[in-house]
């Protein structure tokens, strides 16, 4: 998570404006070899995006992904869902 994180700030610096979907990052060569597996639920198609519904500085062209959580239905060891994380 904190990769895909790091890499999602990345490119909303580097292009002014945050990804449109986890492919683009894929796509525009921020995440090599394709999307990483989701460590809980095992497919690297589960994960859920939050999106941002404006622009958070006046130099990005537009809104995007902001952030990127698990698609887990299960529970950590402390009682919070995976997905919250």
């Amino acid at each position: 998570l904190y990769t895909m994180r790091t890499l999602i700030d990345q490119f909303t610096l580097d292009k002014q404006q945050p990804p449109q979907s986890l492919e683009e990052l894929v796509d525009e060569g921020y995440l090599r070899g394709g999307l990483p597996v989701d460590p809980f639920t095992r497919s690297n198609q589960t994960w859920q995006v939050d999106y941002e519904d404006v622009p958070i500085s006046p130099n990005q062209a537009a809104t995007g992904i902001v952030d990127v959580h698990s698609g887990s239905d299960e529970l950590s060891l402390d009682g919070t869902p995976y997905s919250s994380w």
